[in-house]
């Protein structure tokens, strides 16, 4: 990648294409539910419904999702109910009420990959190995001492905000799949063969659906023993760093020892869909700290609040991240819109006068140019879509218009990759 420290950021229109909804589409889903007093969240839909405006005109209430859980944050930071005439939920209700609407989403999350478009899944994952493709060249060329971490950890990285599998799921299976490839192999004795895999800046990803058996990925104490030439082994290992400060669908929390992990099944889209059943508090997999039951109600996510209420484990994330961007030449926002709630990101975003060079991609359906171009070249309404990245970053960055599903090689072409 032209020698620069890429990192990607990725938001929620990055996988807009594949049905998951952006924040709009949750708040739609929170509206389509019936407001019935016989569960937390119906009780909660009541209270909604009566505290905001309904326009006569349209019968549309004007509250969004960041609204619903601005409201039960506050109210969790204050340790005060939430009511409305004789309908209430106490304060010690709100945080499995804000489960409640979070596993409810989730559902429609996983309702809608599985009826995903192969196609267009498949342009992810292309995206993600022709990076990795790139990543190894480039370090067979050019690394001689592969125990130096600047040689092991990739040159790109990648933060995400979603919680969908899409954002982290592709990533895993482009790599397996180069991994299994019969090729990379170091031009030095035994020509060991150089592997790519994700670091997640936790110890334990998962267990192996087959086999009941923990899956231990690569950290960077594991790296460097791994690449250390007088244990003689077959296997160079190269590092790409993910970062998931808002949590994700499948990072859970243990019940009991309040450890993270992820999981991650068989590697594999299919097998995670496939086992997560929110609602149900089964068993999905045993604790890997502890061997406790974990079920997949332990989900950890921050919600697109102002409050955003963090623990421990995610904040420690966040400080990671924040020392990736200070690092960064090159920022990759994909589907990313800078939004109010983020206000803490953005103000970093702003600060990074070390980056020089920042490609956005965002989506107005009157685009047709397959290219990036300056903000000085997007319309009036274009500008307005771009315009707190221009107060970021002004004449460091370039627009690419007409979508995420396009913009893939787009991309690549602009930093330099053959794909």
């Amino acid at each position: 990648m032209k020698n620069k420290k890429t990192v990607i950021v990725l938001g929620a229109g990055s996988t807009a294409k594949l049905n998951i909804p952006v924040t709009n589409g949750h708040t739609e889903l929170f509206s389509k539910m019936p407001n019935r007093n016989d569960s937390l969240l119906g009780r909660l839909k009541i209270i909604i419904d009566n505290l905001f405006y309904k326009s006569d005109e349209d019968g549309k209430y004007n509250y969004t999702i960041n609204d619903i859980y601005n409201l039960i944050d506050s109210s969790l930071c204050l340790h005060s109910s939430l009511v409305f005439d004789n309908e209430r939920i106490e304060s010690y209700e709100l945080e499995n009420c804000k489960r409640d609407l979070i596993t409810y989403i989730f559902k429609e999350f996983i309702k809608r990959i599985k009826q995903r478009d192969i196609n267009e899944y498949k342009k992810l994952v292309n995206f993600y190995k022709a990076l990795a493709k790139n990543e190894i060249r480039e370090k067979i060329n050019n690394v001689t001492d592969w125990t130096d971490r600047n040689s092991f950890i990739s040159s790109y990285s990648i933060i995400n905000y979603n919680w969908d599998l899409y954002s982290l799921l592709p990533i895993i299976e482009a790599n397996n799949e180069i991994n299994h490839l019969n090729a990379n192999y170091i031009p030095i004795y035994r020509n060991p063969q150089v592997r790519i895999f994700t670091d997640f800046n936790c110890e334990y990803a998962t267990a192996k659906e087959n086999s009941n058996k923990i899956w231990y990925p690569f950290t960077e104490p594991a790296a460097y023993v791994a690449n250390n030439s007088r244990y003689d082994t077959t296997r160079r290992i190269l590092l790409t760093k993910c970062y998931y400060p808002h949590g994700a669908m499948n990072l859970f929390k243990c019940p009991s020892c309040a450890k993270h992990s992820f999981y991650l099944g068989e590697l594999n889209l299919d097998s995670v869909v496939k086992k997560l059943d929110y609602g149900k508090n089964a068993k999905l997999y045993s604790c890997p700290f502890c061997n406790g039951d974990i079920s997949s109600d332990d989900f950890d996510v921050l919600v697109q609040s102002n409050f955003k209420i963090r623990n421990a484990f995610l904040e420690e994330i966040r400080l990671s991240m924040i020392k990736e961007l200070r690092n960064a030449k090159r920022l990759i926002f994909i589907g990313y819109s800078m939004p109010n709630d983020d206000v803490d990101f953005i103000t970093y975003y702003k600060s990074l006068s070390n980056v020089n060079e920042v490609l956005v991609v965002l989506f107005d359906k009157k685009e047709t140019r397959n290219q990036f171009v300056s903000y000085n070249q997007l319309t009036d309404e274009q500008k307005g879509i771009a315009n707190n990245f221009n107060i970021a970053f002004g004449e460091r960055a370039k627009y690419y218009l007409k979508g995420v599903s396009d913009a893939f090689n787009a991309i690549l072409d602009e930093i330099g990759i053959n794909y």
